[in-house]
């Protein structure tokens, strides 16, 4: 069994809200520091949220989080990297929409602000799994312009 970080629950409640984080790890530990992210902000704050993969496929992440007990119906996952890079989009999950390539930044701010309106939670969060992977197909100044939008 994995044993979540408390201090990024810690970290949690002093942050306002309207308020963007950074979160920077390697990806040794990066489930870690995902899975101990997501569970205050379903399970303390009652917020639901959109969570954006585009390092590793969403149905993957969903069956770890729910092998560790942290419930996932309050999430939407926006999954950047199965339907190009992995050639798949069929699995049992109702709540992963897809986006062709994570090049696509436009369309994946459009869903997110899309799934954002959809909630029925007051408050939500948005998680981006890893800058870095959106950095390997996108100009510079495209990810910045993105980025910059995205927090704002």
């Amino acid at each position: 069994m994995i044993e979540l970080d408390q201090r990024i629950a810690e970290q949690l409640t002093e942050i306002t809200l309207n308020s963007s984080l950074q979160v920077r790890c390697g990806s040794s530990n990066s489930f870690l520091v995902t899975a101990s992210l997501i569970e205050p902000l379903i399970n303390e704050f009652q917020m639901g949220g959109v969570y954006i993969s585009a390092s590793r496929p969403a149905p993957e992440l969903i069956a770890t989080l729910q092998e560790i007990d942290i419930p996932i119906e309050g999430i939407q996952f926006i999954d950047c990297v199965s339907s190009a890079l992995l050639g798949g989009t069929e699995n049992q999950f109702t709540n992963i929409s897809y986006i062709d390539s994570p090049i696509m930044l436009e369309n994946i701010l459009l869903r997110t602000l899309f799934h954002l309106r959809q909630m029925p939670t007051e408050q939500n969060f948005v998680i981006l799994d890893s800058v870095n992977a959106l950095a390997i197909y996108n100009e510079e100044k495209m990810l910045a312009e993105y980025l910059h939008t995205f927090i704002n």
